[in-house]
């Protein structure tokens, strides 16, 4: 049996980037912050993770218009690997979450997210 299944929480960076394709299809790009905490000889240390994020179709149009920089956001996915060459000619590799589900936990502004979870649910 196999489990691709991510789940996280974090808030996002800046603000998501919303592109058409020639297909017509939306996609939508955001990196996520993610904080873990652990504990250390000296005290309670801090680590941070930047998770980059892809949403595709409608409901990457739909959330475009309502996550925004700064926002907490939960999100549930599964877990790809791209491939690509850089500009030196180097192959790379990077993982990045598809995103299935997003939850809004909080907003950096006076937006409450149980009404912003309200509206986006309507639109999906």
């Amino acid at each position: 049996m196999n489990i691709n299944k991510v789940i996280l929480s974090g808030r996002l960076t800046g603000d998501p980037i919303l592109k058409k394709l020639p297909s017509g299809n939306n996609v939508l790009t955001f990196n996520l912050e993610t904080k873990q905490e652990f504990k250390t000889a000296s005290g309670i240390k801090e680590a941070f993770n930047f998770i980059d994020c892809v949403m595709w179709g409608n409901a990457a149009e739909n959330y475009s218009k309502h996550i925004k920089k700064g926002f907490e956001i939960l999100i549930e996915g599964s877990l790809a690997l791209d491939s690509f060459t850089n500009q030196n000619g180097e192959k790379r590799n990077k993982h990045k979450v598809n995103v299935q589900i997003v939850k809004l936990l909080s907003t950096n502004s006076n937006l409450n997210p149980v009404i912003v979870e309200e509206l986006l649910q309507n639109e999906l």
